[in-house]
């Protein structure tokens, strides 16, 4: 494993490329920047904390649900109309019914086709130059139908098949068999599942092989926000996160390790919230606290600690005290290469890494490090967590995957059955009721009328020489 950082610390700011030769093991440096040090920094504190993430259809509805409950615990206290109407839009019960509808696969997919239908096809179709405009009408209407046809026939028959399907998911683990249930969650203790008396016990006190709550969630993954250098860190938000009140101003020329705050204290943080920035080979960048990550971890990266000297009677101390195997200290100037994670700072969020790895099984087979699950408790997404959750291995994710693609055939199930019903109901009475109640239908070409003229003139004389021959 080799891993090195971009920047020596020996030359502050001075970037050395990692496309040369690679720096050894034993010149293992922290990613520091005195640029960044001398920079002047806003403070942070009242950054807009209520903004939502897109990166995915779950977290945003789960944001959003976040942000109608916290509006209607507030609703009322401003009195400008648009703010009240919006208030209202959020807290009504069409709203939460819109979002239970967004949560179902199948409709949503049949709710984007319709848009296209009902609006972008027709103005498309209408749009085009046309000879006759009633052909161009027909064309509007039946694309308008086939998409309405569609978001309803999902409607009735696709989303209460989902939602007894998640109904499922919530309530029949329950009563699965103890090698199904294994099968499906590689991580669960079975002997947890049952009380003394051979009851199962209810879901909620199930635990994993950890010993932590059993979860299902394994891509619900531990967060902390982006850590970013102490140095370009605000006053404001090291006093609210950290309970450190700094003047910035006097300190601006010293080294983070010689900083104290106003009453002369020298600097003191967690352990799990110092983190420093990695580069190992085939793995990119990556940050890790100096309080959660494995110490064997930290033993191959940094050569020359003694990490036997990194935990008291079980507990991390802080890296200030940990030592080198020939006594030193291990980094007198550790706060000078430090990062620090706060939501104050920064929207962006990362996973919370120990430095243990997993293999995939599939694909190019890439090795990547395991992320942990959200099950401890007191865990609140807003800090760095005390410990780690479950680690999420190769194999819980591989569960996981045969899981998510049994959950979509059973909700896709249903749609795919009827959609060739429903597709042919379309096909033949649409025109019919464009015909008979809309009183919409395609023209003819020119070539089929004189067609159909052709055969009704047939067909008149040969009733004409069948009439005659009968007369005869």
């Amino acid at each position: 494993m080799k891993i090195h950082t971009t920047q020596n610390l020996n030359s502050f700011g001075k970037i050395q490329s990692t496309s040369r030769e690679p720096i050894p093991t034993d010149e293992i440096r922290l990613n520091y920047s005195e640029q960044m040090r001398r920079s002047r920094y806003c403070d942070r504190e009242n950054a807009d904390k209520d903004s939502i993430s897109f990166k995915g259809k779950k977290e945003f509805l789960k944001k959003a649900l976040e942000t109608a409950e916290k509006i209607k615990n507030t609703a009322g206290k401003e009195n400008k109309w648009y703010i009240k109407l919006r208030n209202k839009i959020l807290t009504s019960g069409v709203f939460d019914s819109i979002l239970d509808l967004m949560s179902h696969e199948v409709f949503v997919q049949a709710a984007i086709s319709a848009i296209i239908c009902c609006i972008a096809r027709p103005i498309a179709i209408m749009s085009l130059p046309a000879k006759d405009k009633d052909n161009n009408k027909y064309a509007s209407a039946h694309s308008i139908s086939s998409g309405l046809v569609g978001l309803m026939s999902s409607f009735l028959i696709a989303v209460p098949f989902s939602k007894g399907v998640k109904y499922a998911q919530e309530n029949l683990l329950h009563n699965l068999k103890e090698e199904h249930i294994k099968k499906m969650f590689p991580h669960i203790d079975l002997s947890s599942i049952k009380d003394k008396n051979g009851i199962r016990k209810p879901i909620k006190k199930w635990l994993d092989t950890s010993g932590n709550e059993f979860s299902k969630e394994v891509k619900d993954v531990m967060m902390v926000a982006k850590p970013k250098p102490i140095q370009s860190i605000s006053e404001g938000t090291l006093k609210a996160d950290f309970n450190l009140d700094i003047d910035k101003a006097t300190m601006l020329n010293k080294r983070v390790s010689e900083w104290t705050t106003r009453n002369g204290e020298k600097l003191k943080f967690r352990p799990q919230d110092m983190f420093v920035e990695i580069s190992e080979e085939g793995m990119g960048s990556n940050y890790f606290s100096l309080g959660l990550a494995d110490k064997n971890f930290l033993g191959e990266t940094f050569k020359n600690l003694d990490i036997s000297t990194i935990e008291k009677e079980g507990k991390r101390i802080n890296p200030l005290e940990w030592k080198n195997k020939d006594g030193s200290n291990f980094m007198p100037d550790l706060l000078d290469n430090v990062y620090i994670s706060s939501y104050r700072e920064t929207h962006d969020a990362i996973p919370l890494y120990s430095g243990l790895k997993r293999t995939e099984t599939m694909g190019k087979k890439e090795t990547k490090y395991c992320a942990y699950q959200k099950n401890i408790k007191d865990y609140d997404a807003a800090k760095v967590p005390d410990k780690l959750g479950t680690k999420i291995t190769q194999e819980m994710r591989d569960a996981d995957s045969s899981n998510t693609i049994l959950y979509k055939l059973l909700i896709w199930l249903p749609d795919i059955i009827t959609r060739p019903a429903v597709a042919t109901a379309t096909i033949a009475l649409i025109p019919a009721i464009l015909k008979n109640v809309f009183h919409l239908e395609k023209k003819k070409k020119p070539e089929q009328i004189i067609s159909e003229n052709n055969n009704i003139q047939m067909q008149n004389v040969k009733g004409e020489n069948n009439t005659v021959k009968e007369v005869a």
